[in-house]
């Protein structure tokens, strides 16, 4: 299997994402290759989900994410605001 066959907005609109997501989408519309919970998996197109754990948070892992080739990360406002990310991080 090559990628979920979804683009960013599509994956969006199918999650129904009420969430912020940084990042530009997957690069000239390719498909999103893997969904990742974990940074240090994270490939090229990958779309990465920044979760809170108990023990530890994946928006402190978002710039790494975005680093490794994630295509965008799905992150909640608090962790935004506390791990200062921008677009830019992007």
């Amino acid at each position: 299997m090559t990628g979920l066959g979804l683009s960013l907005s599509e994956a969006s609109a199918a999650m129904q994402l009420n969430a912020p997501v940084l990042g530009d989408g997957a690069a000239q519309g390719d498909s999103i290759a893997a969904v990742q919970i974990d940074s240090r998996k994270v490939q090229a197109n990958d779309l990465f989900f920044a979760i809170r754990g108990e023990n530890q948070d994946g928006h402190q892992f978002a710039s790494a994410a975005l680093s490794s080739g994630a295509c965008a990360v799905v992150a909640d406002a608090r962790g935004i605001k506390e791990y200062s990310l921008s677009q830019q991080d992007a």
